[in-house]
């Protein structure tokens, strides 16, 4: 319907004039749109010489039969001649009107032109290249013209001009839309004006036809088991038709494709273009011939969606002759198909065929994640997917292919699927969704009135049932992200910025939240708004613990200072960027702004304070607990007159420098001053948590626990203390009441959104579950904090440390294990230092202690002790130490266990060390016994001095055992040994009689049978 300019009536498009008043409706505005299409040019080879040959009436006869040509294939895939000049013709597949395969059908239509230009004996040139178009319509009704402007024309037309007599040139954004269905080849480069980067253009050959055609899928088969399972049933059934239905893109496809793989299919598939049909008049013999030669087959109707009524007609009659054969029909269909489904399974219904349908829905968010799993890809990129793809694989494997290929804007398939089925809505319908496209992917119903829609307009009704918006509480969402990011971009940059510069007024005008002030004054051009937005909007974001919204906020932020130069707000805004690469685990991009700013002689106080305070936390965290100190000496007041904020930063760097009583000291003044900064008591609390965890005193943690829950003052503080709690449980050895008090603090984080919390309080809920036996629950939650890595990459190294171990100790899977630290370790050296310390250390005891392989052992464990960081991780350090000197003597040098290390373990809380004296000189040395490389009488005799000395009666025995399997061990050295363990184990005098022993070796099998 359109409407009359000058009366308002509403009239059918095919009206010239309003009936009411006589007004010219074919006067009415152009309407401008943007689209993503497949532009060909196609001319006729030498037509100066053809016409210089021929004469004038065979020229124009020749002309009507090349234009009727072009106009009649171009018509029958679908697209648009937009202009006949001279001997050459501008073709357009994906507008004004979206295709969803536009490439391919541009493509056909190429190579039929061929077949044609072929048969007449002359040559054509083709260029086709794909990408944005803008797309004036004038007139309305059946009057309706077009013009297409963009880069993407010249290209296509550039494209053709290099191509021989009947050569098809794509460029390679084209060809890569098409390359499962060409025979082609790269041709080379080309340089297009204006254009800084040259063109890759490929050459078709010809179509790849199969009836079976070969799938390339890029991404693993994941999160379809069930339906899988249930698809394989049903087609156990002698006659049946199942239908696989589901939005574009949700793995119909790949179902079929994967549970059809060993059987015999015969596959119609019909398509969007004028030519439909997937069962012809000539193919319906050929087809029932197939049918009754293979009656275990399985006949598969693909993209049922477009088929044509001719062929369902014909489908019918062949089904209605094979009343009781075995029939096994797979219709694979998306929702707008149902109409024609239903029209076969009654027919199907009537003929005694079952009929089972499967439903697929979007993949659960831990199914993408498996996706991507294997994919190298920023953390960014990663949040963009998982955030974009809305759980379609197609969407996930198009979206990251165009994220290793640098594509900048919305992929093209992707945005074919969608702009297809907006162009199908009616106008009405449409505009209204262009307009809700500029409140993003979803919105509360108060902002509809932000863009002049009626909550009781029954457009948006129609766009509820058609499925484009979705009813979300009391507001709206798009159906997926991906269509929100199509609607909008399909907009005008000045329609953009009038329905942007519109909200911005209306939400300014109620108090809106500085982010989306920010997002809408930049979309509208107003650069000084935005910056100020912007930096508010930051601001709020990262106290909110949302880093990386933060972070793309501040780059509009960037953007609307190069329009508008703020000198100061440039550097507030390198320090919140600072701040949300800290929070999203790149220290190293966070110092790096923070050292620019630093060496600002202009700074003002108040922002050299802020940055040095923040540079004092990552100094801390790279292991320069010192330099911290001093650069929080140099730039910010001194205790006490120091902001809280100051002293809590001081107080976490001594605890990270082994300080602990000085930091806990400082800790608690904080937690017990009346007067505290607003926003330091949660921060006060939680730190303060950790240091009594660390410290093992669950007396002070018990206490702090039972005041921040009576307080209620804050959850997040709440759920922090509550695992630090947990983790003390576990240090203690009680595990079960450790995953009650784990379980606690998730569930507030899940409930309340602390989302910053996630990743590490399921690495120690994991931890917890390993203590507990519940090894594969363990592995379970490691991975999912692994595949959380975006949001907290320290976190996520942890986790893979703590997952090798799983593996190894646990499950015994110790290659694997190996394996994965080793990854991990290299990972590690590029990020975090500390972690990469941790697992030199885990190596070289791994190496010793599970392989015994005690040259790698001594590779690994030298490489920890020359770490830079070694000095700042006292257990590390001794406890390497200590391993070094067992290795060395394990092979024959003289190392002792230096004393001081000794001594530093005797005085250390095992809940800090997490190991003793015992545990590194009594399991570690017997297990080491077993080992192949024989051990002397001095070793043994050290080591049973270890042992007597820390009183392990348990582990003498087991060395005893050890002992007397060796074979360079004398039989008196043996009765001494035995006699020695019975005394220190303090049994009775009868078992300390002169006992013979008498050692009989077997030479061959290199073993001992000792009787006593």
């Amino acid at each position: 319907m359109i409407r009359c300019p000058h009366c308002g009536e509403t009239w059918p498009e095919k009206m010239r004039f309003c009936g009411l008043c006589g007004t010219p409706l074919a006067t009415l505005k152009a309407e401008e749109e943007r689209k993503i299409a497949t532009v060909m040019f196609v001319d006729v080879v030498g037509f100066t010489r053809l016409s210089e040959q021929l004469d004038v009436e065979e020229v124009e006869a020749f002309l009507d039969r090349f234009f009727a040509a072009v106009d009649r294939t171009v018509q029958a895939e679908g697209g648009v001649v937009n202009k006949m000049m001279g001997d050459a013709a501008l073709v357009l597949f994906g507008a004004p009107k979206a295709l969803e395969h536009h490439a391919l059908h541009a493509l056909r239509a190429a190579v039929r032109l061929r077949e044609w230009a072929r048969a007449e004996g002359v040559g054509l040139h083709f260029g086709l290249h794909t990408g944005e178009v803008l797309i004036t319509l004038m007139g309305s009704g059946q009057a309706r013209d077009f013009t297409v402007l963009g880069d993407t024309v010249n290209v296509a037309q550039r494209i053709q001009s290099l191509s021989g007599a009947n050569e098809i040139f794509l460029s390679e954004i084209t060809y890569r839309l098409v390359e499962d269905h060409v025979r082609g080849k790269f041709v080379g480069e080309v340089k297009v004006k204006n254009r800084t980067e040259p063109v890759r253009i490929f050459r078709v050959d010809g179509l790849v036809e199969s009836v079976r055609p070969v799938w390339r899928w890029q991404l693993p088969f994941v999160g379809r088991e069930r339906e899988q399972t249930h698809l394989r049933e049903v087609l156990q059934r002698p006659r049946v038709m199942v239908v696989v239905s589901g939005p574009a893109g949700v793995g119909k496809t790949r179902l079929v494709a994967e549970v059809l793989k060993d059987r015999p299919v015969r596959i119609l598939r019909a398509t969007p273009s004028r030519e439909a049909a997937f069962l012809g008049p000539s193919g319906e013999e050929v087809f029932l011939a197939w049918l009754e030669a293979t009656p275990e087959g399985v006949v598969w109707l693909e993209d049922f969606q477009w088929a044509d009524s001719p062929s369902l007609t014909r489908l019918e009659r062949v089904l209605l002759r094979l009343a009781d054969r075995p029939l096994h029909l797979v219709v694979t269909t998306r929702p707008e198909g149902e109409e024609l489904v239903r029209r076969l399974e009654s027919t199907l219904t009537f003929l005694g065929v079952d009929v089972a349908r499967i439903n697929l829905k979007p993949l659960a968010p831990d199914a993408v994640e498996r996706l991507l799993e294997e994919a190298e890809l920023s953390p960014a990129e990663r949040e963009t997917i998982l955030a974009h793809s809305g759980g379609i694989p197609l969407f996930v494997e198009v979206w990251l292919q165009a994220a290793r290929e640098g594509q900048g804007m919305l992929p093209t398939r992707v945005e074919s699927v969608f702009a297809h089925q907006v162009d199908r809505l009616p106008r009405e319908e449409k505009d209204m969704l262009k307009r809700l496209s500029v409140l993003g992917t979803s919105f509360p119903r108060e902002d509809l009135e932000l863009v002049d829609v009626s909550p009781d307009a029954p457009a948006l009704e129609n766009l509820v049932v058609r499925g484009f918006l979705v009813r979300e509480g009391e507001g709206f969402r798009f159906r997926h992200p991906l269509l929100r990011d199509v609607v909008w971009h399909s907009l005008l940059q000045r329609t953009r910025r009038e329905l942007h510069g519109k909200v911005l007024t209306r939400l300014r005008g109620r108090g809106g939240r500085p982010e989306s002030l920010a997002v809408h004054a930049f979309h509208a051009g107003a650069w000084d708004q935005t910056i100020l937005h912007g930096v508010l909007g930051a601001r709020a974001l990262l106290n909110r613990g949302e880093p990386r919204r933060a972070l793309e906020l501040l780059q509009y932020v960037r953007r609307a200072l190069e329009n508008s130069p703020d000198p100061m707000r440039e550097r507030e805004c390198t320090l919140l960027e600072a701040r949300a690469l800290y929070g999203l685990g790149d220290r190293e991009g966070a110092w790096k702004r923070v050292e620019t700013l630093l060496a600002d002689g202009d700074l003002p106080s108040a922002l050299r304070e802020r940055a040095a305070l923040l540079g004092a936390e990552l100094l801390g965290l790279f292991g320069k607990v010192d330099e911290g100190l001093a650069l929080l000496d140099r730039h910010v007041p001194p205790v006490p007159r120091a902001p809280d904020q100051v002293i809590l930063t001081r107080a976490a760097l001594l605890v990270e420098g082994g300080r602990i009583e000085e930091g806990r000291a400082l800790l608690e003044d904080l937690w017990r001053s009346e007067d505290q900064e607003e926003g330091v008591w949660e921060e006060v609390a939680v730190e303060l948590a950790r240091v009594y965890a660390i410290a093992a005193d669950p007396e002070g943690l018990e206490t702090l626990v039972r005041q921040v829950l009576a307080e209620e003052r804050s959850i997040r503080a709440q759920a922090y203390l509550l695992h630090w709690l947990a983790f003390a449980r576990r240090m203690e050895g009680k595990v079960e009441e450790a995953l009650n008090l784990h379980a606690r603090a998730l569930e507030l984080a899940r409930e309340h959104g602390i989302r910053e919390s996630w990743p590490l309080f399921l690495l120690e809920y994991a931890r917890t579950l390993r203590r507990a036996g519940r090894v594969k629950e363990a592995e379970e939650y490691l991975r999912r904090v692994i595949r959380m890595e975006a949001q907290d990459p320290k976190v996520a190294l942890k986790a893979r440390m703590e997952l090798g171990a799983v593996l190894i100790y646990s499950q015994h899977r110790v290659e694997e294990g190996i394996h994965w630290w080793q990854e991990t370790l290299e990972e590690a050296r590029k990020t975090d230092p500390f972690t990469e310390l941790a697992l030199l250390h885990n190596l070289g005891v791994a190496s010793f202690y599970v392989l015994g392989d005690l040259s790698k052992a001594d590779t690994y464990l030298s490489a920890c002790l020359h770490h830079p960081f070694i000095g700042e991780d006292v257990t590390i350090r001794h406890v390497t130490r200590i391993f070094l000197s067992v290795v060395r003597t394990l092979q024959g040098h003289t190392a002792a266990v230096p004393e001081d290390s000794m001594i530093w373990l005797e005085g250390v809380p095992s809940v800090v060390a997490h190991t003793t004296v015992s545990w590194v000189l009594g399991r570690e040395l017997s297990h080491a016994l077993s080992f192949p490389s024989p051990l002397t009488e001095s070793t043994w005799e050290r080591l049973l001095q270890e042992l007597i000395s820390q009183r392990q009666v348990r582990l003498l025995r087991l060395a005893l055992w050890k002992a007397l399997q060796s074979d360079n061990l004398p039989s008196s050295f043996l009765k001494g040994v035995y006699i020695r363990i019975v005394t220190a184990s303090g049994l009775p005098d009868v078992y300390r009689k002169d006992i013979p022993f008498k050692v009989q070796r077997d030479p061959d099998r290199k073993s001992s049978t000792t009787t006593v």
